[in-house]
């Protein structure tokens, strides 16, 4: 039952609605349910600008590659160089090819690397410094060098082996996901001469850091996003294929214990019924078969193999000549 209003409420309900203070409180009361769902929901933060590509175990298998690369690196490094030096992966991060761009110092040392099969090129980009010791550990030197500004034709010639045998430890880190084989298509002191993808390519920037003595530096290789994806598409269709083949052996050994009935067909003749009628013991019937031909050996329904009839041991047998080729096979 509703309670009765006094005369007192009635005029101070009067007033709210004139007021507009009581349509207030009414929408502040609506309002407070909405308020509560929005309170739980849970709001995660995307940029478009840069989408994330990659799966956490796609990026894990990426991740495992270089730090492999580092290893691999510094100990075929140390060997070439006989000097003692240090690399590690420090970051391997998602960024856009301008941003890539825009991180290189000028001049710097580029190199433009190929990939068999193609899946795109690489960008390779190493501190001068780094480049500028190693080549005169080369020549006999220490590793005590000055700033370098710029690096020569010369230099660069001097650095190839280095760049072949960083691709040839790149291939074989690679291989772990996709076989693919690295070679050095050019090098580049400029950043706008390299010219490996749009600015607003996605690609996944690589950052080892590099001592040797007393000199430090970066190397950065840089992956377009469609590299990245054709290698993993490529891993896929390996696992794919892998588990298919695990899939069949588990069912062929699933299969081994089950009997199947095996038939040798003598030979088929049509009769009417009046002659099957008049069949009696001693009657030859011939059938739709040279003595000579081979028969048919039949595994359940299936027309299996070819064979010539015999004896051994003194029972009945037949000699397997060959697998028979499907119905309507040349």
């Amino acid at each position: 039952m509703s309670e009765t209003l006094s005369q007192d409420e009635v005029d101070a309900l009067r007033e709210a609605v004139a007021s507009g203070a009581a349509l207030e409180e009414a929408s502040e009361e609506a309002a407070a349910p909405e308020k509560d769902k929005k309170a739980h929901v849970k709001v995660v933060a995307y940029n478009f600008r840069k989408p994330h590509l990659l799966s956490a175990d796609q990026r894990h298998a990426i991740e495992m590659a270089h730090e492999a690369l580092a290893r691999g690196l510094q100990a075929r490094l140390t060997a070439m160089l006989r000097h003692s030096l240090e690399i590690k992966l420090v970051a391997l991060d998602q960024i856009s090819y301008g941003e890539f761009e825009l991180s290189l110092a000028n001049p710097a040392y580029l190199a433009r690397l190929e990939s068999e099969p193609d899946h795109g090129p690489v960008a390779l980009e190493l501190s001068l410094s780094l480049v500028a010791a190693m080549n005169e550990i080369m020549l006999g030197g220490g590793n005590g060098v000055s700033e370098v500004k710029s690096l020569t034709p010369l230099d660069m010639d001097m650095f190839k082996p280095v760049i072949d045998l960083l691709c040839h430890q790149l291939s074989e880190d690679w291989a772990g996901i996709s076989a693919t084989a690295f070679r050095l298509a050019r090098n580049e002191t400029r950043p706008e001469y390299l010219q490996l993808t749009t600015p607003e390519t996605s690609c996944m920037n690589a950052a080892l850091d590099i001592h040797i003595g007393s000199v430090s530096g970066v190397l950065n290789l840089c992956y377009p996003i469609g590299f990245i994806q054709g290698m993993l598409s490529a891993m896929d269709r390996r696992v794919g294929r892998k588990d298919e083949e695990q899939a069949k052996a588990r069912m062929l050994k699933a299969l081994t214990p089950v009997p199947l009935d095996l038939r040798v067909v003598l030979g088929a003749s049509a009769l009417t019924a009046r002659q099957v009628a008049c069949l009696k013991p001693g009657d030859v019937v011939c059938v739709e078969r040279e003595y000579d031909e081979p028969l048919d050996v039949h595994i359940g329904s299936n027309r299996a193999f070819t064979a010539h009839i015999g004896k051994k041991r003194g029972r009945l047998a037949v000699r397997l000549l060959a697998r028979a080729r499907p119905e309507g096979a040349e």
